[in-house]
């Protein structure tokens, strides 16, 4: 293989598939990227979960003699990153991969193109195809709910449900529970009906990295032990999660007998604001709903006391509930400042519901006025 390309964009295609390459691992060859060179210049990467595909965008590569190397990424990153030519040429020796610029040269060392392992590519015959911005927000807003320590339950992923027009993203580590709903065209009859669609949630980090700021459509095609992900920037590759996913439909409660909105922003910063004086100990922060006010409290025997009182429009009879504050802000982060939030209430014991006008809903249990965690969302529902 002989290629001469220019090096910033292999640079900046090393350093999108590095982010798949496992820092430990014994398979030493799960280090190092694959570069085809064929009509273009692509890159691979895989962990053996997670699979990446990335094309370096320079029209104007040369590729004299078409082929297969490998670049150990930590390596290849480095010199790419030090080199200061307009141009690098790569080409294969008998020991490995040559780098080579107007007054440098290295020789790394690497194994057999061809014991790499296969990352499979994205067939476009049965997919959905979901507007990237939205899909980044839908990642967004749920993949921080997942738990990866949990056995149980397929917790460590995201629920993708694909079905007509219908996109759905759940998440839950028996604490809360993340969904959003949006929209999405199926080609080709695509569909995850009677299928458990659990994407690790790695992939699904590496997907919204992917999408920042991308006006582009995403195809996303599901088979029955992978998922495909096609973005303006490069294909994702994950193998789906094994196990049984709880039924988060039960857990939404159906009724409230309070409500409350309220901006992001502001709650938000008061809730934080409330945070400051809690502990590992004294974690949750007391909220008291009367008519147009939120008093949200937090207290400590070793820091103190804290009021935030925060503009909101209540809708019910007097009530007091706390929360972990942590579970809070994880979710109001992930929104915009201005948007709004309205708050489902029943008791200080049963599930509230956070939802937006756009399809976000968010399910959090609360703590005991106590500060004793209460029965958790998985362990209230039967898969």
């Amino acid at each position: 293989m002989k290629v001469v390309c220019k090096r910033e964009p292999l640079l900046a295609a090393v350093q999108v598939a590095a982010g798949v390459v496992p820092s430990r691992t014994p398979k030493a060859i799960l280090q190092s990227l694959k570069l085809v060179a064929e009509d273009g210049i692509t890159l691979y990467a895989t962990d053996l979960e997670v699979g990446l595909q990335c094309p370096v965008k320079d029209q104007e590569a040369e590729i004299a003699e078409p082929g297969v190397a490998l670049l150990p990424a930590s390596q290849a990153a480095s010199i790419l990153r030090e080199m200061r030519d307009e141009t690098v040429k790569l080409s294969t020796t008998s020991r490995g991969t040559l780098i080579e610029g107007t007054r440098s040269r290295f020789e790394l060392a690497t194994e057999d193109p061809a014991d790499y392992p296969e990352v499979p590519a994205f067939k476009g015959e049965r997919f959905h195809r979901i507007e990237s911005e939205l899909l980044r927000i839908m990642v967004r807003r749920t993949v921080f709910a997942t738990d990866p320590e949990n056995t149980r339950y397929a917790l460590g992923g995201v629920l993708v449900e694909l079905d007509g027009e219908t996109v759905r993203l759940v998440a839950t580590d028996g604490r809360r529970l993340a969904l959003m709903e949006g929209s999405g065209e199926a080609i080709g009859d695509h569909s995850t009906a009677g299928m458990t669609t659990v994407v690790p949630a790695k992939a699904m980090n590496l997907l919204e990295r992917h999408l920042s700021g991308e006006k582009e459509a995403t195809l996303v095609s599901v088979s029955e032990t992978r998922v495909v992900f096609a973005t303006p920037k490069a294909t994702i590759i994950s193998r789906l999660l094994e196990g049984r996913f709880p039924a988060y439909e039960a857990v939404i409660p159906k009724r409230h007998t309070g409500q409350m909105s309220v901006q992001a922003g502001e709650l938000m910063r008061a809730v934080r604001q409330a945070a400051v004086v809690t502990t590992e100990e004294s974690r949750g922060v007391t909220w008291e709903l009367d008519g147009t006010e939120l008093k949200i409290i937090g207290s400590s025997h070793e820091v103190g006391r804290s009021e935030v009182y925060v503009t909101a429009a209540y809708e019910g009879p007097p009530l007091k509930v706390a929360f972990d504050p942590r579970y809070l802000l994880d979710m109001l982060k992930t929104l915009d400042e201005g948007i709004t939030v309205r708050l489902d209430l029943i008791d200080s014991e049963s599930a509230a519901v956070f939802r937006t006008d756009d399809g976000y809903v968010y399910v959090l249990m609360p703590l005991a006025l106590e500060e004793e965690p209460s029965e958790s969302a998985a362990e209230q529902v039967e898969a």
